[in-house]
């Protein structure tokens, strides 16, 4: 799998830009609108949705440091500003980090994808809480990757089975299944999520909680969640 990163930022600055006046930032829900859509937006990311039928030819649009999770099998032609174009393939439920960037995509596959674009995130480091999923159940969360901004989950509930105790940092879900789970937290207070496949959900990870998947059916989804705080918080 080939990457693109033609327009690097500083070490720990999750959002940079480009400043010159010959590499302006383009802002994909304006350059590109028919194609990405804003899903959610806080102080920590933005959340893109992207969608291109075969053989469509998407606009030059940029990107700042992201997680893309890909919801269909893809393969799309990535022709960076001021260079050659570059074939890129993934899989349906696969994650992948992303440098900044400044492209336009062909599609050569139908695309759709979620894009978790970080926003500025050079404040404090936010603390591993002690009951952290990946500690406490490694088996239903699992690390796919992780660098000093970020970490990415996924989060597999079989049917019929219950996480014990577990908390998260704050982070965007993002379901590759259709999903019905409750939620308990110490008190015994359940609280039910039904949602479809593809859909994207914000938590700020806490209060601790039990995970319930009471259907017959596997729930999946990629967690991107953050590891430090959003600049001046």
């Amino acid at each position: 799998m080939k990457r693109l990163a033609i327009l690097f930022c500083l070490v720990g600055l999750a959002s940079c830009k480009p400043k010159a006046a010959d590499d302006a930032y383009l802002d994909p829900a304006t350059a590109d609108p028919e194609h990405y859509k804003v899903e959610l937006q806080n102080d920590f990311v933005r959340v893109l949705r992207e969608n291109l039928a075969a053989g469509v030819q998407g606009k030059m649009h940029s990107h700042p440091s992201r997680v893309s999770v890909y919801l269909r099998d893809t393969e799309v032609l990535l022709t960076p500003r001021d260079g050659a174009p570059v074939e890129v393939t993934e899989k349906a439920g696969t994650a992948a980090w992303g440098d900044p960037v400044t492209h336009a995509g062909f599609a050569k596959s139908d695309v759709e994808n979620i894009s978790i674009e970080l926003e500025d995130l050079s404040g404090d480091p936010i603390p591993l809480p002690a009951d952290d999923a990946t500690l406490v159940d490694p088996e239903h969360h699992v690390v796919e990757l992780e660098n000093d901004r970020v970490r990415v989950l996924r989060l597999t509930y079989p049917a019929g089975s219950t996480s014990p105790l577990h908390e998260h940092l704050p982070g965007v879900s993002v379901l590759l299944t259709s999903s019905r789970l409750r939620n308990t937290d110490s008190n015994g207070n359940s609280q039910e999520m039904e949602e479809s496949a593809g859909a994207v959900l914000w938590s700020d990870g806490a209060p601790a909680h039990t995970t319930e998947n009471p259907t017959d059916q596997d729930v999946v989804m990629i967690r991107v969640e953050m590891k430090r705080k959003p600049a001046g918080k």
